[in-house]
């Protein structure tokens, strides 16, 4: 018997206690300090004998040899990504044009392509080609029911028949419409939202009033905020989901103090649709990928800014030290917090953990339609033709290269990765800053991926175990209320 090369220890700031995790069964597990210890030194014989028995079969303890181990992790790789690649996510990125000038955007890397190429929209034609190949391009047992609108920005008023042609096509086709929005002109397609149309809009804040107003400006140099935040009220009435990403560095922080003010002023706070969740910002890169520059997200007019994972949990610290003052700042959900989410579930469902042998959706079945015809798998590499897999326009064909290097890169692809006790949980990273930092993709991004694991245990495990202590004394309340109406009956 040996300790699985797969366990994951990740020790509780608030008890006397640890976290397992095993890296390819899925489960977690609270152990005590003691047991832990007894693991580390490989004293099997004196973890008692129930908990023993119980940790062999949950994976932590094994029999199989660290080869078998990593052929059996290697056997779930191809299993799952067979599964993944069934349901295929299609975006419409409707034009390369913007009414917003950010300093951090992908735009400035093709504005020297002329504003005619940025121009260009879907027409009649490519529309209906679009939706050609997702009939041909989805499975018959696919569950997708979203069909994403991107940019530049998607929701130009000057765009607006386009966007009722997609929508109205994709609608009778049975999906409804996710966009990833600035948020500006979004009053302008207030026909097309609703729960059967456009139902979700990712819009996105660069801190307060005045911070925003100098980082995400009109194309003229006019401020923005105002006319997002009426634009989101009227969506939440509309009975629109409205997912708020708000950009964090170092300067604009004390920001979210106004913030979460405005946000319960509004209402939003009590609003069932309305979620918003903090993004911290990193230093600009100019490594050069293929044909042109890869932005990370980041303003060009704070080269200094830097943030390291150190500097990231500073910003988990402050919303944390924050939310414990005013119970509303629960509203700025953390960055990987679907990791955080995940593992709650896990503690109430005592299901296992979801894996996935890729990153995300560029490796596993993402499809974007550009106005050029042209299909790309990332978002971060949309208009770089040498990064398209295919063309849908005038009919679908992929290139057979490239949808192998997106779609093959799994974990167990990754060198780092085959052998890695993280690797079902965070897929490998992502391909594109991959190239971009070590100039290959066949090699993994980490980001620091444990540091923000045992971060996102020890979050999951205090909001549960919370949660559950007052869910507890809710019950306590309803008994004794019981109780007393027996007792004058």
């Amino acid at each position: 018997m040996r300790t699985s090369d797969y366990t994951i220890y990740v020790k509780l700031k608030y008890a006397d206690a640890h976290l397992l995790f095993h890296g390819y069964t899925g489960a977690i597990d609270l152990v005590n300090d003691t047991t832990v210890q007894l693991m580390h030194h490989e004293k099997y014989a004196e973890i008692h004998e129930q908990t023993r028995s119980s940790l062999q079969r949950r994976g932590y303890l094994t029999d199989m040899s660290a080869d078998d181990e990593h052929e059996r992790v290697r056997q779930m790789d191809m299993l799952l990504q067979k599964r993944a690649l069934q349901h295929h996510s299609f975006l419409f990125l409707v034009s390369y044009d913007c009414n917003f000038r950010c300093g951090y955007c992908y735009e400035q890397s093709i504005s020297g392509r002329g504003e005619a190429w940025s121009k260009t929209a879907f027409s009649t034609e490519m529309i209906a080609a679009a939706f050609t190949a997702i009939d041909t391009l989805a499975s018959e047992d696919d569950k997708t029911q979203h069909i994403y609108l991107y940019g530049g920005e998607p929701l130009l008023s000057k765009n607006y028949d386009i966007l009722e042609n997609i929508v109205h096509q994709g609608v009778s086709r049975g999906f409804s419409f996710y966009a990833i929005t600035n948020g500006y002109e979004v009053d302008r397609f207030e026909k097309l939202l609703g729960r059967q149309a456009i139902n979700h809009l990712q819009v996105t804040l660069d801190g307060s009033r005045d911070t925003h107003n100098q980082r995400r400006k009109f194309f003229n140099g006019c401020g923005t905020f105002d006319r997002i935040i009426e634009n989101i009220s009227m969506a939440l009435g509309e009975g629109v989901k409205i997912s708020l990403r708000v950009n964090l560095d170092k300067q604009n922080l004390s920001d979210l103090d106004d913030l979460v003010r405005l946000f319960v002023r509004k209402g939003w706070t009590e609003n069932f649709n309305f979620r918003c969740y903090v993004s911290p910002l990193h230093q600009i890169s100019h490594e050069r990928v293929g044909q042109r520059t890869i932005h990370e997200q980041c303003l060009q007019s704070e080269p200094a800014l830097d943030f390291s994972v150190v500097q990231k949990n500073e910003i988990l610290r402050y919303i944390d030290s924050q939310r414990a003052l005013n119970p509303a700042y629960s509203v700025f959900l953390p960055p990987d917090n679907n990791l955080t989410q995940q593992m709650k579930e896990v503690f109430k469902t005592r299901k296992g953990f979801s894996l996935h042998s890729a990153y995300c959706g560029a490796n596993n079945a993402n499809y974007i339609f550009d106005p050029y015809g042209d299909l790309y798998a990332c978002l971060e590499t949309v208009g770089l033709s040498a990064e398209k897999i295919g063309t849908f326009f005038p009919t679908v064909h992929l290139e057979d290269r490239q949808v192998r290097e997106w779609r093959g890169r799994t974990i167990s692809a990754l060198r780092q990765c085959a052998t890695c006790k993280y690797g079902l949980f965070c897929g490998g990273g992502c391909m594109t800053f991959a190239r971009r930092n070590a100039g290959d993709a066949r090699t993994s991004f980490c980001d620091e991926f444990p540091a923000v694991f045992a971060w996102a245990a020890n979050r999951a495990f205090f909001e549960f175990t919370t949660e559950r202590s007052h869910s507890q004394e809710l019950r306590n309340v309803k008994t004794d209320v019981v109780q007393e109406k027996d007792d004058g009956s």
